[in-house]
């Protein structure tokens, strides 16, 4: 299998265990901010704000979703517009001021690629 296009599915027995020390986020957040630091990852994907602020705190380099869709739609694997739309239908919050800066910036990294 090549490992450079595969996801690894792995918790934290630190943030299970309430050892995380961070009771007020949610579990997801506690694995994956524990999880990020056992395993010295270049970033952490998390969209909460408040387990942002807590990761940053941490030392950790954090991206949301946004930003990853983004990244994505720069190396043309994936097509933003589509991807933000069905994101939309979802329970994902954001702003359309913030969709619309996304579209924005792709629209005119595709015109100066022609």
């Amino acid at each position: 299998m090549d490992r450079r296009h595969s996801i690894l599915v792995r918790s934290s027995p630190g943030a299970r265990a309430g050892r995380s020390g961070v009771r007020s986020l949610g579990i997801g957040e506690r694995q994956a901010i524990c999880l990020a630091q056992e395993l010295g990852a270049a970033a952490i994907i998390i969209d909460e704000e408040q387990g942002r602020q807590e990761a940053r705190r941490r030392g950790l380099t954090v991206i949301g979703l946004l930003g990853v869709l983004r990244d994505a739609a720069e190396r043309d694997l994936v097509q933003l517009q589509p991807a933000l739309s069905r994101l939309q239908k979802t329970n994902f919050r954001v702003s359309d001021k913030l969709i619309e800066s996304l579209l924005l910036r792709e629209a005119e990294r595709r015109s100066s690629k022609s």
